[in-house]
């Protein structure tokens, strides 16, 4: 990919840094300046380092050179937020949505074994999945009509 903005013009139009993917040094380094959030080459480090949220990049050494070669999105771009704890934009994710898991279609019997932030507006939605669960399970966001599917649970 030939052009890539710096995080700070990507942070400017919404983009999202997860704080809690940044390793310590990385962490530091934009504290004391010599990580600058004005270069280009810090943004590849970011989507390398998984930080970016909802955006995910393919990351290849060309010649020496870290370079993004391919970009894609996912469900966390629009259903993330993070806290600004650390500067605005980057702070710690959270989810923001109401995403629901069932074992039922339509979503009317929650399935709650395991499962943390069930439907819940605001917070992060976890499975730890159960060696009961039923196979199959359901998952359905109300905002979103075509972001519905199934869950298969295998051993």
């Amino acid at each position: 990919m030939d052009r890539i903005v710096d995080p700070t013009t990507a942070l400017a139009v919404g983009l999202k840094v997860d704080s809690e993917a940044l390793p310590v040094a990385v962490v530091a380094g934009i504290q004391d300046g010599t990580i600058s959030l004005t270069d280009p080459a810090t943004t590849v480090v970011l989507l390398k380092l998984d930080a970016v949220v909802g955006v995910k990049g393919t990351v290849e050494t060309i010649g020496g050179v870290d370079s993004l070669t391919r970009v894609g999105f996912a469900c966390a771009l629009c259903h993330s937020n993070v806290d600004n704890s650390f500067a605005p934009g980057i702070g710690k994710r959270s989810m923001v949505g109401p995403i629901a898991i069932s074992t039922s279609v339509p979503l009317s019997r929650s399935f709650d074994t395991g499962v943390s932030g069930n439907g819940a507006e605001v917070g992060n939605l976890t499975f730890a999945v159960p060696s009961t669960a039923p196979d199959p399970l359901f998952y359905d966001c109300s905002l979103h009509a075509a972001m519905t599917g199934t869950i298969h649970i295998m051993d």
